[in-house]
């Protein structure tokens, strides 16, 4: 589509897409807003809930059941994991889910996904390894099941305590070093410590910097693994 905006445009003309953001967003609630603008439809929505409905004690469901007749198209973020299938449930409009809780980002999963295959040409047999807060971590709990379902080999690394959930794990090798795996590792995928999702019993400080993907880490790597990360970065889970 990039390369071929004079043939989408006018796809969604007259469209309507709603965003809303219950949690802060940057990327993801502007690329939709960008990409619907693209295709000549439009956007409305809030990405303060403060300002919404939400604040009075409005449910998800009612609140779906509303701007079900207001759009064509809704993507929410929220805080609470399964939001975007109970909003699904009282919509009358497809939703996406821009990320919910510490449950899943599929939105984010496909950018991932479609820049490994970009840069590698393929995905099955490649050996993804998925560093950081991973049991926190909503992109890579949604990246994991994608290379899974592509066929790759995916490998988790992590501090004890921040391991992938068991809903995601059954299928995965779990390591604590990323040193012992370098070598073998086509994409290295660093995810950031989510510390607005850790419950009080967790301290921070247990994670914090385990993960430093630096030039002397990269020295162990295969000359042609890419690293990559979802953004936002603010710890030194990766420097240049």
């Amino acid at each position: 589509m990039r390369t071929q905006l004079a043939t989408w445009s006018g796809f969604c003309k007259g469209k309507l897409l709603a965003t809303l953001f219950y949690e802060p967003s940057t990327r993801t609630r502007l690329s939709f807003e960008s990409a619907i603008g693209r295709l000549d439809g439009r956007s409305l929505g809030f990405a303060d809930p403060s300002a919404a409905s939400v604040s009075k004690g409005e449910t998800i469901a009612d609140t779906a059941r509303m701007v079900t007749n207001y759009s064509d198209l809704i993507v929410v973020r929220h805080n609470w994991a399964g939001a975007a299938h109970v909003m699904a449930r009282y919509s009358n409009v497809p939703v996406i889910n821009g990320g919910d809780g510490s449950h899943r980002h599929p939105t984010q999963a496909l950018t991932d996904l479609y820049t490994i295959l970009q840069r590698k040409g393929r995905i099955e047999g490649l050996t993804v390894g998925i560093c950081g807060d991973l049991r926190y971590g909503r992109a890579a709990h949604s990246l994991a099941l994608g290379v899974a379902r592509f066929g790759g080999k995916l490998l988790h690394i992590s501090p004890d305590g921040f391991q992938m959930p068991e809903w995601v794990s059954t299928r995965l090798k779990h390591l604590y070093e990323l040193s012992d795996v370098i070598g073998e590792l086509d994409v290295i995928y660093v995810n950031r410590l989510q510390e607005e999702r850790l419950p009080p019993e967790i301290s921070p400080e247990a994670a914090r910097g385990s993960y430093l993907v630096d030039v002397a880490v990269m020295n162990y790597a295969k000359p042609d693994a890419i690293i990559m990360h979802p953004l936002p970065r603010v710890t030194s889970w990766l420097t240049s």
